[in-house]
């Protein structure tokens, strides 16, 4: 089953409010919704009860994405442990809204090693698991696949990390990923190969993924793009998804939001499903 939300509220929402919002999901069509916490953490846990309230009656699947401002591996250590700071209060808040991951990016390679980042990036989500598990915050933790060559986040290294550390459950980022590669998500065998990457590194029963069009460069990721950018091609991306099985969540991060949800919603809906053994 693939279900497709909203990387925050609709923007033809009469109210933008996040509890109305819910309900307002699930009357376009939508099944999920991402609460954006990427300018900050602003939601107070009475707020939170509320979301919860109205996703558990309309039944819409609810996630969170954590502040931009994330670096878990930044050469100054205050600033790595603000980092790991806002992730634990985006989850602390989205479990209370009944969210069932976090989504992060986790850093940058800050002039590091790939081998020393990334264990400087494990051992940073072993400390806020632990935190959460103390606390007895049951959420995923999401990193997320990065679309810019100088990020933390690829699609080996988010596997690994999951191999490490319990209850990491990678976030793949289509538009990231075709941006990281160059342009290199352009087959089905490509689709494939990400989820089998991350599907033999974790106990994954729903995958958690973002979509959008992509501008890139040299560099990577520039900006999002509609999905009639065709970068990357999501009639192709959504048939392989369907094809190799996966039950996942699918949140539209794209400048036409919800118009481009539910235009990726009603694309795979008239696809005939083969099986494949990616």
């Amino acid at each position: 089953m693939l279900r497709v939300g909203t990387a925050g509220i609709p923007k033809s929402c009469p109210k933008q409010d996040s509890a109305e919002a819910v309900g307002f999901v699930k009357e376009i069509g939508l099944d999920a919704m991402e609460l954006e916490f990427v300018r900050g953490v602003n939601m107070s846990i009475e707020k939170a009860a509320q979301v919860k309230r109205e996703a558990i009656k309309h039944g819409v699947w609810l996630s969170v994405h954590a502040p931009y401002y994330i670096n878990l591996a930044s050469m100054e250590k205050d600033k790595a442990l603000a980092s790991a700071g806002r992730i634990i209060q985006s989850a602390r808040v989205g479990f209370e809204a009944g969210a069932k991951i976090v989504v992060f990016h986790p850093g940058y390679y800050s002039g590091r090693s790939r081998g020393e980042a990334h264990e400087i990036i494990s051992n940073a989500c072993l400390k806020i698991k632990d935190t959460l598990d103390a606390e007895e915050v049951d959420i995923l933790l999401g990193p997320e696949t990065t679309g810019r060559i100088k990020q933390y986040g690829s699609v080996e290294e988010l596997a690994d990390l999951a191999q490490e550390v319990e209850g990491i459950s990678p976030v793949i980022d289509w538009c990231h990923l075709h941006a990281r590669t160059h342009g290199g998500l352009t087959s089905p065998k490509t689709v494939f190969e990400a989820v089998d990457a991350i599907s033999n590194s974790t106990n994954l029963k729903n995958f958690h993924m973002h979509f959008s069009g992509v501008e890139y460069g040299v560099g990577g990721e520039k900006k999002h793009l509609p999905l009639s950018s065709n970068e990357p091609d999501y009639g192709m991306v959504g048939k392989a998804l369907l094809d190799c099985g996966v039950d996942a969540t699918l949140i539209c991060e794209s400048p036409l939001l919800e118009a481009d949800a539910l235009r990726f919603k009603k694309m795979i809906s008239g696809f005939n499903v083969q099986g494949n053994d990616f």
